[in-house]
């Protein structure tokens, strides 16, 4: 039986009930229950934990203040995770209060947890709570980015490739698009897609654009979708192959790209692997021309 006060042993209960955490039988309210107790007593991971809890979308005891409440506690002694959390909550919670997120952010980044350097590039690329600064949203993603952060990663890439905060580097944004991408980060694995496509920032090599944008492409990435088309439909890195451009057109269109609509209405304009469909081609050019969006290929990821 727990004594009472023993905060150890009652943070312990409650993390083996918590469901992210159980090796058998989760239990949501047990956990909540023990995790309250040992938090209420000062036990700093029990008011990390508990804080996290409120911020589950699942949970009947989601509760945005109860979150803030318990993260700030923990927080406020030492504990990293928390700072960032707490700045997270308040970044995307219900009422955002930007300027009291990068409060917290920059604590955690200047412990050196990747995440929050990463939240802190990201507020400051997009002017969140501070003045907008691409060169410190550098500096903060390279931090991030130098620890392995996928997202920060992609991120860093993006700066180099629109030369904001530094130099326009294409070769070092094809770099850390390709690392990120490894990671499995989509929007990574477009863009370095894109590059080999394009041979920006790297040799031109067809091969390994099908190969990403296909990485791409089964995380649902309808840009991706599109320019698999295309290269099926110029024989670029494979064989050419009308039906296959045709179904990765369709799946693109099922999701309303007009850039795929376009490449749809140019099959059937002209014939293209099936037999030439007037009408269907005109329907389909209206619709790009409603959409204002007559591209061939996909720049969207």
């Amino acid at each position: 039986m727990l004594k009472k006060g023993d905060c150890e042993a009652q943070y312990i209960v409650g993390f083996y009930y918590n469901r992210d955490s159980a090796i058998d039988s989760p239990d949501d309210e047990k956990a909540f229950y023990w995790l309250k107790l040992a938090a209420e007593q000062g036990h700093c991971e029990a008011q990390y934990s508990l804080g996290q809890k409120y911020t589950e979308d699942k949970s009947r005891h989601k509760d945005n203040e109860q979150a803030i409440f318990w993260l700030k506690k923990a927080a406020l002694q030492g504990h990293t995770f928390a700072s960032n959390a707490l700045g997270w909550t308040l970044d995307r919670g219900e009422a955002p209060n930007y300027k009291e997120a990068v409060v917290w952010y920059q604590i955690a980044a200047e412990s050196g947890m990747s995440y929050a350097q990463n939240n802190l590039g990201w507020m400051y690329r997009n002017g969140n709570g501070v003045a907008k600064d691409y060169a410190l949203a550098f500096f903060w993603y390279k931090q991030a980015a130098l620890q392995g952060h996928s997202d920060a990663q992609n991120n860093l890439a993006d700066l180099y490739e629109d030369g904001k905060g530094v130099a326009q580097n294409k070769t070092l944004a094809a770099f850390w698009y390709l690392k990120s991408a490894q990671q499995g980060n989509r929007h990574a694995q477009f863009q370095i897609a894109w590059d080999y496509n394009a041979g920006e920032g790297v040799d031109q090599d067809y091969k390994q654009a099908m190969y990403w944008y296909l990485k791409a492409a089964a995380q649902e990435s309808v840009g991706a979708y599109v320019n698999i088309g295309y290269m099926y439909k110029h024989g670029q890195g494979v064989e050419k192959d009308y039906q296959a451009a045709f179904e990765w057109f369709t799946k693109a269109a099922e999701c309303n790209d007009a850039t795929a609509w376009y490449n749809l209405a140019i099959m059937y304009h002209y014939g293209e692997g099936r037999p030439v469909d007037l009408r269907q081609a005109l329907d389909l050019y209206r619709k790009v021309q409603s959409s204002g969006n007559q591209r061939c290929q996909s720049g969207n990821s």
